[in-house]
Formats: structure tokens, sequence, C-alpha cells
């Protein structure tokens, strides 16, 4: 796949989901921060 699409998410689908668009950065960003103690932890 190549390009730059973005594709919607239906609401229903983000009702659903685990975390939002914020707190997957916060994650990502604790991710790169510290990774042995964010892949450390218990999810």
């Amino acid at each position: 796949m190549s390009g730059d699409q973005l594709f919607p998410v239906p609401a229903e689908w983000a009702k659903k989901a685990w975390l939002d668009n914020a707190g997957y950065l916060a994650m990502y960003e604790a991710s790169v921060k510290n990774p042995e103690a964010f892949w450390s932890e218990s999810q």
C-alpha cells in the first residue's frame, strides 16, 4: 500500500475501541521515552 490515504472510522467501531487517538499518542510517547518500563507494564 502506498500513498497517504486516510479512511474514516465508522462511529460504531470508534465506540468499541480500547482507546482514542489521545490515548494512543500518550502510550506511543511513553513507549519512546522509556521502552523498558513501557513494555514491562502489564496491559
